[in-house]
């Protein structure tokens, strides 16, 4: 069993509830598991069109919300390794762990954490990708037109997976010294 495979599981079996409410102003919209669904795999063929696959370190810097939750199951679903980064960590510590983990790339969560990620690009020569939800429509549209292209290819990625493969590495707060990462497998 791996974490793509629990996703895919999830999202085949008959439920009547949504899988996430989203608060949206003073109300709460529901987004069903089919929408979910069709955002993972979009995310998902969007990061294979991109080069990004089983292995690769890939870096979400942002606070919990509905966009993190789905690109973490993308990542997941082509074999990439997630790397969380707390929301209020430095410029100084985000590139520590970007660097430690080697990451391809991250998804900052506004211009505040893109700045952080932007003050060491020259130090991060392995950084190929740099993004931010705000550029998660051009990703979802690569992905669609990466799905339509290679149909089968976010699959064959999810096939390739096995439950010993690095799911993620979650880094310690670094407390009494440099932060330390956790690897975690399927």
């Amino acid at each position: 069993r791996t974490i793509a495979r629990l996703w895919q599981d999830a999202v085949s079996a008959p439920r009547e509830r949504p899988a996430y409410l989203v608060e949206d102003g003073e109300d709460w919209r529901e987004v069903s598991w089919g929408q979910a669904d069709e955002l993972v795999r979009a995310y998902a063929n969007g990061l294979l069109a991109r080069g990004v696959g089983k292995g690769d370190a890939f870096a979400l810097l942002a606070r919990n919300s509905l966009e993190w939750a789905l690109l973490d199951f993308a990542l997941a679903r082509i074999g990439a390794v997630g790397i969380p980064i707390y929301a209020n960590s430095s410029a100084k510590d985000v590139g520590y762990l970007l660097a430690h983990s080697e990451a391809v790339g991250i998804v900052c969560e506004d211009e505040d954490q893109l700045a952080k990620v932007q003050a060491l690009a020259g130090e991060l020569p392995a950084l190929r990708h740099v993004l931010t939800l705000a550029d998660l429509p051009a990703l979802e549209t690569e992905g669609r037109t990466h799905a339509d292209e290679s149909p089968s290819a976010l699959d064959e990625a999810s096939a390739g997976i096995d439950e010993e493969d690095l799911y993620t590495i979650i880094y310690t707060s670094g407390t009494t010294g440099p932060p330390k990462g956790c690897m975690l497998s399927h």
